[in-house]
């Protein structure tokens, strides 16, 4: 009768090689699957940013379409959330533009806004510092076109580019529409 107990024992448990095993093989999928879904975050919170930049530009030019001139860099982005008691005075401010209040890119830094932009002309320059959180390095996001982006549009055919512009247009114009209602 013991001879079966102690079989039934020994067999009810793992073997320190067993669990080694399972430990080995999910070392393994952690090793492969880990790195992609860091660089899918790091992927998302790049576009993220993009997309929260283009919005702020759109914004931004129904604010200057409305008011005539851009915030000044001292008003900042805040002037489209509150209305600006300092020169220039806004001639027809309809806002709060935007419903956020806190405008941070998802490292948790402010977005950054100048007017007159030192990187573009004639509008105002709207950027994040980036994954590194330092102003003025390569990884910085912003408003503006760099050699990367300017290669590849040189690319685009001029018809790509106007229908772009276009589309931006009449949005523009059916979000001007709306605010009127």
């Amino acid at each position: 009768m013991r001879s079966i107990s102690t079989a039934q024992t020994r067999r009810a448990a793992f073997t320190l090689l067993e669990v080694l095993l399972v430990v080995a093989i999910l070392a393994l999928l952690a090793a492969v699957v880990a790195p992609r879904l860091i660089g899918t975050q790091k992927q998302a919170q790049l576009d993220t940013t993009r997309s929260q930049i283009s919005m702020l530009d759109d914004v931004l030019d129904l604010y200057c379409q409305q008011n005539g001139a851009y915030p000044s860099t001292d008003q900042g982005l805040n002037a489209l959330m509150e209305e600006p008691t300092e020169d220039p005075i806004p001639k027809a401010w309809a806002g709060p533009y935007l419903k956020d209040r806190e405008l941070v890119d998802p490292w948790g830094n402010p977005y950054q806004y100048a007017f007159p932009g030192d990187r573009n002309s004639d509008k105002p320059d709207i950027w994040s510092f980036g994954p590194d959180s330092e102003d003025g390095s390569d990884d910085d996001l912003g408003n503006w076109r760099n050699e990367t982006e300017e290669d590849s549009s040189d690319r685009t055919s001029s018809s790509d580019r106007g229908e772009r512009a276009s589309d931006r247009s009449s949005r523009r114009e059916r979000s001007r529409d709306r605010d009127e209602m």
